[in-house]
């Protein structure tokens, strides 16, 4: 089946669960209160695309490409990140819920998370090195062999990271996170 092009299209309220999605490549494209929820978005091309208040949770995302895209006050629950396109992977998430979904192994270095909720995600073996995870729930989130150098986890909170298997060389954290990174060693910290 061919591809078709959107090009600077608006899609505000639409259904997708009701309606036909259409594989394709979408360029500036802007979704606003849309459900895309369990779609099949599989090798579709998101470039500069910016989705707001939607509900993409347990889309199908094979080989699907996010370029420079933003995602503000949407819900991302169950995504598996790993299986999409990792070529020129670039996204901004703010206000959104990316609960239960995973980053294994994806390059994250080109991305931001801010006053997000990212419980039990995972990281394993992401790279994050000089990413922005700042003002984010990271409840049960799993970091293992995860390169977080550099990277910004200011007023993050509930954060359970292992400085012996994770690279944190460099890493901004509050003071108030540092107790999830001595959790292995069964300290009772007190203020």
């Amino acid at each position: 089946m061919a591809k078709k092009f959107f090009n600077e299209k608006e899609f505000t309220g639409v259904d997708f669960a009701e309606s036909t999605w259409e594989l394709g490549d979408y360029e500036m494209c802007v979704f606003k209160d849309c459900n895309l929820s369990g779609i099949d978005l599989s090798e579709s091309r998101f470039i500069e695309c910016t989705f707001r208040d939607c509900d993409l949770s347990n889309c199908k995302i094979l080989e699907t490409a996010f370029q420079d895209c933003e995602f503000s006050g949407s819900k991302l629950l169950g995504l598996l990140f790993e299986v999409g396109s990792s070529f020129s992977f670039a996204t901004r998430f703010r206000r959104c819920q990316l609960d239960h979904s995973s980053f294994y192994q994806v390059d994250l270095t080109r991305s931001t998370f801010v006053h997000c909720s990212i419980n039990q995600v995972d990281f394993t073996e992401s790279n994050l090195n000089g990413s922005t995870l700042v003002s984010c729930d990271l409840s049960n989130a799993t970091f293992d062999r995860t390169r977080l150098e550099k990277a910004d986890l200011s007023g993050s909170y509930n954060l359970r990271i292992d400085p012996e298997i994770n690279d944190i060389r460099g890493t901004k954290v509050s003071i108030n996170a540092l107790p999830g990174l001595l959790n292995k060693y069964g300290l009772q910290i007190e203020n």
